[in-house]
């Protein structure tokens, strides 16, 4: 549970936030939710170019971070609004293959 000060930061924020409960630990886990707008295609950029897959945790050990995509959309039975949906997630699918083969 958040308190009040970090949940008004992050609702009137204009940048990234990342809120950490206690010390801060190497992180080793995102999840990245995308529906296609402009807002997701920012946030993958973010991640692509913050969040190293192998970054040092500062104590010259390196820890891999493993980064969860998931696409998310008003349910719709429309096959070529589904098609579209799917086309979104595999784009960022391969820019994060190519983002960790660097």
């Amino acid at each position: 549970m958040l308190g009040s000060v970090s949940t008004n930061l992050i609702h009137h924020a204009t940048c990234p936030v990342l809120v950490v409960k206690d010390e801060a630990a190497p992180l080793r886990r995102i999840t990245l939710a995308t529906d296609g707008s402009d807002a997701s295609a920012k946030a993958l950029a973010f991640v692509l170019t913050k969040f190293q897959p192998d970054r040092s945790t500062g104590k010259g050990r390196r820890v891999p971070i493993h980064v969860s995509v998931i696409h998310v959309e008003p349910l719709s039975w429309n096959p070529e609004l589904i098609g579209i949906g799917r086309r979104s997630v595999e784009r960022s699918v391969r820019k994060l293959i190519a983002w960790e083969a660097c």
